[in-house]
């Protein structure tokens, strides 16, 4: 990944430089002169391989790629490093002119290198093909103007709880799992507070080993760990508590209508806006440790509801106000932070009438699984340790503690 901050700003400043030459500064004009800037720097790289041998070229001779009317084609700028950029942006201009009446060989020849650039499309990340004889491709991929989570202002947020320490925190480009990592942390000295946010997961999971789909850098993934001197069967309902944490932080950004689905999710007009999973690590007779993960959908592709098989609300979809995924992570781990606090010396109990309030079941007719065995009834709410209570069709009422619970075919359907 890179921060194009500076690079828009120079962009910016050539706008009123080149307005008396007519021609308008384009990522592509800039990109260009940056990448034979830095290959003259690296002139391996301006390389030949052919016939098990490299040979290096002085000349810098780019080529990129663009879709013209026969198809993708390569058009080569020579000796970028001799030519301003003013110039190469002359050149690209004037090859699209040429591409109308049709390109000659000699457009194509002696690249040492090439560029291709899905900058203004959707493709967040790709492999691009070498041009052979060539070494070497700069694949671009999407321009965001959303800009990465900043450890350095999550830093900041950290410093303003006495529950977080500010060395803990890690912000990682891609990792398989927050929850693994943190799980398997070597030093269980630095355990407790530790949190862990990243731009992507290889292998996100999600209850009963589902696996957590999101795309880069448009998301929320983060785990928190934690650790208690209670035992592991007081932990029953911490992922309500925790839920009802995340869905009051995100309603601060969506506004009312978000609604709780027992046991882990957050829900907005029938679509999942985010999950939680929650690890829990027995401590035998020392103390408790606990994994508290969290994915936020927040610009997704509709692609996405086609994987996973469901409904995805976005927050940027839903926001009341501008998106900034930095402050909202900030904003979650300090609100986790303070619920696990409180849960270790509450419990669930607190918690409950405002998790009832939010129910995504209550009074719906739902399916529920109890021992293996299926059945239909009305959803009732959460008791005080967070189990869920259906009364089934006779009347009685039944507390689900494990498994699974969604709507009917027919939600609407009444028993009493």
């Amino acid at each position: 990944k890179v921060v194009f901050d500076k690079f828009n700003d120079h962009q910016k400043l050539l706008v009123s430089k080149w307005r008396q030459e007519k021609i308008k500064p384009t990522p592509q004009d800039l990109l260009i002169k940056c990448l034979s800037n830095a290959i003259k720097k690296y002139p391996i790289f301006n390389s030949h391989y052919l016939n098990n041998e490299i040979k290096t070229f002085d000349d810098i001779n780019i080529g990129y790629a663009f879709a013209a009317k026969q198809g993708l084609v390569v058009p080569v700028i020579k000796n970028t490093e001799k030519k301003s950029t003013i110039e190469i942006a002359k050149i690209i201009r004037e090859y699209s002119k040429i591409e109308k009446t049709g390109f000659k060989p000699e457009h194509f020849s002696n690249g040492t290198f090439s560029i291709t650039n899905l900058s203004s499309t959707v493709v967040d990340y790709f492999d691009p093909l070498i041009n052979p004889p060539q070494v070497g491709i700069l694949g671009i991929g999407r321009t965001l103007s959303e800009p990465f989570i900043d450890q350095g202002e999550l830093i900041k947020t950290f410093q303003t709880s006495p529950l977080l320490r500010p060395g803990r925190l890690e912000v990682l480009d891609e990792v398989d799992s927050t929850n693994t990592r943190l799980l398997t942390w070597p030093q269980l000295s630095g355990f407790h507070g530790r949190a862990c946010v990243t731009e992507f997961q290889t292998a996100g999971r999600g209850r009963h080993g589902k696996h957590w789909h999101g795309a880069r850098y448009r998301n929320v993934m983060l785990s928190l760990a934690w650790q208690w001197s209670r035992s592991s069967d007081l932990v029953t309902g911490l992922s309500l508590s925790i839920g009802l944490a995340v869905a009051r932080v995100l309603s601060q950004w969506a506004g009312p209508g978000l609604q709780l689905k027992w046991p882990n999710d957050i829900m907005f007009s029938g679509g999942k806006l985010a999950g939680i999973l929650v690890d829990v690590i027995p401590g035998g007779d020392g103390p408790l440790r606990v994994v508290v993960g969290i994915g936020v959908n927040i610009c997704n592709s509709l692609d996405l509801e086609q994987v996973v098989d469901q409904r995805v609300i976005n927050l940027q979809d839903i926001a009341l106000r501008s998106m900034s995924r930095t402050q909202l992570t900030g904003e979650l781990i300090l609100a986790m932070a303070l619920a696990l606090d409180r849960f270790e010396k509450s419990g669930f109990a607190p918690d409950q009438v405002a998790w009832n309030q939010c129910d995504r079941f209550r009074g719906r007719t739902v399916l529920a699984s109890i021992d293996g065995q299926v059945f239909e009834g009305e959803g009732y709410g959460v008791d005080s340790e967070g189990c869920y209570r259906i009364i089934d069709t006779s009347g009685n009422e039944q507390a689900v503690s494990t498994g699974e619970v969604k709507l009917s075919a027919n939600p609407n359907r009444r028993f009493r």
